[in-house]
């Protein structure tokens, strides 16, 4: 998505437009740097699960993972919600479940 935005405004710009077309190519690609998750990180006070700790529950939301079609967690991390979701923190896009 951010990609996208940033073409499209780099676009907007070299297109020869008029003042509006590049008023609006500037803010495009300021929207997608807004729209990145800069160091989105776990809340200290949430447990952690790691994988050498918990085996058998790695066992299980990797075969859910693999069901469903999509890539494995980092870290299983626990709160008081009764849900379950997986979350890309930090740049890298490290998944927490």
């Amino acid at each position: 998505m951010t990609v996208v935005l940033v073409v499209a405004g780099i676009w907007c710009v070299v297109s020869g437009g008029g003042s509006a077309q590049v008023v609006l190519g500037r803010l495009l690609p300021a929207v997608a740097v807004a729209l990145v998750p800069w160091g989105l990180r776990l809340p200290r006070e949430w447990p952690v699960l790691y994988r050498a700790d918990t085996p058998a529950l790695y066992a299980l939301v990797d075969h859910v993972l693999r069901a469903v079609g999509t890539r494995g967690v980092n870290v299983i991390v626990v709160d008081a919600a009764v849900n379950a979701s997986v979350v890309r923190y930090r740049i890298r896009g490290r998944a927490a479940c």
